[in-house]
């Protein structure tokens, strides 16, 4: 079963109920992590749950409590200053990451503790010490910011989840195309590959392909010049040597077939290998000359 669904689903909502808290912590957001949908999401769950909390109607315009009503002006409000900054921003061109959660504030440039470590665990918990602390005076205020704090902590686990899987896609990414031609083509084991392995599909393509190699050394020079009808129109066909019985002599098979220089004369181009595709080509090509040798004898 694929779990990305609910995470993502799990993401959402937490972020939802994160972003009410981020915007007085924070700064600096990105565009498009901070965009109307979020915000808007936010309000409506400090609303829906603060009335839940206090047991009056959802949308109850005077608010579950002072506090509480308090608390959403105050996002509200932080809300359009940060929206401000970000158009100011565009303005004045200046490039800054649309995804960004944002900056701590300069307050925690003193702490000697890691910008990360500051952002995935010391502003959730000053969030809930905060909830808690206000749990005496605004019960419901309180219980929603308990109930951020976590769901501001769940926020940052998954977005480093994240992050770390797309910088380990680019490291894999960037082991496969290195070492593509020693796991497929030289077949080495996977400790001398960085633990990369083909599957045995592919394994099977190459060991096809070297066979279809084999088949068209040995295949009459005619049939390969199909795979090349350029070639054959620039360069036109020698008669082969007799070998005095009236038979085709049999082609060299010391190396893979060569494709026949497709300029003039005297150009200075050297001939270049058949490419996979080519291969492929020619090998059908002679399938079905074949197949039509062998109609023509059934019919006669």
């Amino acid at each position: 079963m694929d779990a990305r669904p609910l995470v993502a689903l799990v993401e959402i909502v937490a972020r939802m109920f994160s972003v009410t808290v981020e915007v007085f912590l924070r700064r600096n957001f990105g565009e498009r992590y901070l965009s109307g949908p979020v915000l808007v999401g936010g309000a409506l769950a400090v609303q829906l749950v603060t009335a839940s909390l206090a047991g009056q109607p959802l949308l109850e315009p005077r608010g579950a409590s002072l506090g509480a009503m308090l608390f959403l002006w105050a996002y509200a409000s932080l809300c359009v200053g940060h929206k401000l900054v970000i158009w100011r921003r565009d303005r004045t061109g200046e490039r800054w990451h649309s995804l960004s959660d944002g900056t701590s504030r300069r307050l925690f440039d003193h702490v000697p503790i890691a910008p990360r470590v500051v952002q995935l665990y010391v502003e959730p918990a000053l969030v809930a010490v905060f909830g808690l602390a206000l749990l005496f005076a605004d019960r419901v205020l309180g219980a929603y910011l308990l109930l951020a704090s976590l769901a501001f902590l769940v926020k940052g686990q998954l977005t480093q989840r994240r992050r770390r899987e797309a910088w380990l896609d680019y490291v894999d990414k960037t082991i496969e195309a290195e070492e593509l031609h020693a796991a497929l083509v030289e077949q080495r084991p996977a400790r001398e590959t960085r633990g990369f392995v083909v599957a045995s599909g592919a394994a099977r393509h190459q060991r096809t392909l070297e066979h279809m190699e084999r088949v068209l050394r040995r295949t009459d020079p005619e049939l390969l010049a199909l795979s090349d009808p350029a070639a054959t129109r620039a360069a036109p066909a020698a008669a082969p040597p007799g070998n005095g019985n009236g038979r085709r002599p049999v082609p060299d098979a010391s190396g893979p077939p060569r494709r026949e220089a497709a300029t003039l004369p005297g150009s200075g181009n050297t001939a270049e290998p058949l490419h996979e595709q080519e291969w492929a080509e020619a090998l059908a090509a002679f399938r079905k000359k074949r197949r039509g040798l062998a109609r023509r004898r059934t019919e006669t």
